[in-house]
């Protein structure tokens, strides 16, 4: 399919988290569950997650471009949807293990050092396992056929973290922080809370530099890719 369709495709998906984002956050903080009101979404969240990685990298080979364009644009629009259920309850979680500044920042500290390490094992294992080069694809990342057990492999493993990091956070589920104040889950309220937030010059300057800083990550990440590849030459062996 033309990078075109697939750009579209991409900022639609974006466009549809925007929405859904907030609103799984409304709905997670008015769940009232004897799990608590992250965990039933985090654990629903799971396998969905895993299916929708592997349906990303495994269209249908018959496929023509109008096929792949709306089997893309299905599989990134529910693949957002079953990350949003899962990582906005994940994310809330950090500020409702403790009251303590310094322990809330060790926790979100210590869960991006684990992310940092497993992103550097899961890619050099990618590089040297799945995305080998052959004698008909010397660049290995450009061989079609390396794709499908990359997404078995990844969804599988995204599925299993899911499931491990919500079935260990379990135990702490009384002895979560709670609102002081009852709310609402309704349209209405959550467009209120989020002029309210928008007016805060401190909440509009931390939302500029964040996406400022979310752009520039994304376009070096996306560009990275062809630019390892196609400008640089560079092969599977010398990107791990």
């Amino acid at each position: 399919m033309s990078a075109s369709a697939a750009s579209a495709v991409l900022a639609i998906g974006l466009l549809f988290d925007a929405v859904s984002d907030p609103m799984v956050g409304a709905f997670s903080d008015n769940l009232k569950s004897r799990m608590g009101r992250r965990h039933p979404l985090m654990y629903a969240a799971a396998l969905p997650l895993g299916l929708l990685v592997f349906a990303l990298f495994s269209p249908p080979e018959s496929l023509s471009e109008t096929g792949l364009v709306i089997w893309l644009l299905c599989s990134v629009v529910l693949l957002h949807l079953s990350f949003t259920f899962f990582v906005v309850p994940w994310n809330a979680l950090a500020a409702e293990f403790s009251n303590d500044y310094v322990e809330r920042t060790s926790i979100i500290a210590y869960r991006h050092l684990v992310g940092w390490i497993g992103g550097v094992i899961f890619g050099f294992s990618m590089f040297t396992f799945v995305f080998a080069a052959t004698e008909e694809y010397p660049v290995g990342q450009l061989n079609p056929a390396n794709f499908r057990p990359f997404a078995i492999i990844t969804g599988i493993l995204v599925t299993l973290w899911v499931l491990l990091t919500t079935y260990l956070t379990r135990d702490q589920v009384p002895y979560l922080l709670q609102p002081q104040e009852k709310t609402r889950f309704d349209l209405g309220a959550m467009a209120g809370q989020c002029i309210a937030a928008i007016r805060s010059r401190n909440f509009r300057l931390i939302v500029f530099g964040y996406l400022t800083f979310i752009g520039l990550v994304g376009i070096t990440g996306v560009f990275d890719a062809f630019m390892n590849t196609f400008f640089w030459g560079f092969a599977a062996e010398e990107l791990r």
